[in-house]
């Protein structure tokens, strides 16, 4: 019988993420202006200075618009608003199935089970068009769901009776309590339904969907060249500057905690290796989050089919994918936020060149 109880992630914690993220950004850029490019261009041209300056500025600019786009760019479904557009529309494809005939299959999301023993939830229909013995579900427990099969005994239901839905479908959400279309999933920290959900990412606070992950790519690309920049610059400072004045053995933080401790390192030190460490987390973070962004992008998939292997067949060219998300003249995106001037193409509700 299900307790009531339901785990939700805490949303302090984006909080943390947030403050880390631009405590690292305004701190690089800051100490970078103010004491990195004095010591490693004091040769160096006044013009030259203020080239690099310019770059500094460009960047954090474009980190500062894309982590904005991302943050109030919303991609939650609203069912309301779209009942009042589309009436009828929208009704589950759901099938209640006999528990004991379905089986947990390798992998997580994957069931199972004889299509004849399924019985549809709304009385039409039956199970002969889902030809493939192998399903992509999302599970709906009886008595979580709210749904009421008709013998009264609620709790007692969701001990034997489990209500399956297939994937490729609109499927009910036992948090909101409404239908949502395909590639929609709940978030727990945002507690709404979020459209072609990617992630929920904890450094903006929000989920990355299909109205905002054009500027998570976008926001990607620019923090991987800001930090990789920034290294580039530590790693010169430390050689001719940090070195000179500390022991090697002060690159590593937690004997640099330790010997400050004592009085043996500047707090200013210890703030250059703690932001140096912060820059490498970023710049890995960000390059693996572009790169796996932009080949789901091309292939037109989401992070949740790529990742539980869902077989999707997406019949749009790689051309039509890049201009799903990002829109027409999508290389813009890139210096200027353009999802007002050319919105993407997908609607995250209707997907009429792809099929499961």
């Amino acid at each position: 019988m299900s307790s009531g109880f339901r785990f939700r992630f805490p949303r302090r914690l984006d909080y943390v993420c947030i403050v880390w993220f631009w405590a690292t950004m305004c701190s690089f850029t800051a100490i970078g202006i103010l004491h990195v490019f004095p010591v490693v261009y004091a040769n160096a041209s006044a013009s030259s200075l203020t080239w690099h300056h310019v770059i500094v500025y460009v960047t954090f600019f474009e980190v500062a618009v894309n982590w904005l786009c991302i943050r109030f760019v919303q991609s939650t479904f609203k069912p309301d608003d779209y009942a009042s557009k589309h009436p009828g529309e929208g009704a589950s494809g759901g099938y209640e199935i006999n528990w004991n005939h379905l089986k947990q299959g390798p992998e997580e999301g994957k069931y199972s089970l004889p299509v004849s023993s399924m019985k549809p939830l709304n009385g039409t229909g039956s199970g002969d068009e889902l030809s493939s013995r192998t399903l992509y579900v999302v599970e709906m427990t009886a008595g979580e769901a709210g749904f009421d099969d008709g013998d009264g005994d609620g709790g007692e239901a969701a001990d034997r009776r489990r209500y399956v839905c297939p994937y490729w479908a609109w499927n009910p959400c036992r948090q909101c309590r409404a239908d949502r279309p395909p590639r929609a999933h709940h978030c727990p920290v945002c507690r709404a339904c979020v459209l072609k959900r990617d992630h929920h990412c904890a450094f903006t606070g929000t989920c990355v969907g299909v109205r905002n992950q054009r500027h998570f790519v976008v926001f990607t690309f620019w923090v991987a060249l800001a930090t990789l920049y920034s290294l580039a610059h530590a790693l010169w400072y430390g050689l001719v500057h940090f070195l000179p004045r500390n022991s090697p053995y002060d690159v590593l933080l937690p004997l640099t905690l330790l010997r400050w401790g004592f009085g043996r390192v500047a707090t200013f030190d210890v703030v250059l290796v703690a932001l140096f460490y912060s820059l490498v987390f970023f710049f890995f973070f960000s390059v693996i989050f572009f790169v796996n962004q932009m080949g789901l992008v091309m292939e037109g998939l989401t992070s949740f089919e790529s990742s539980n292997e869902v077989k999707v067949k997406v019949a749009a060219s790689t051309s039509d994918n890049i201009r799903g998300v990002f829109g027409d003249y999508w290389l813009y995106n890139f210096i200027v936020p353009l999802h007002n001037v050319f919105p993407c193409y997908d609607d995250g509700v209707t997907w009429p060149k792809v099929k499961v």
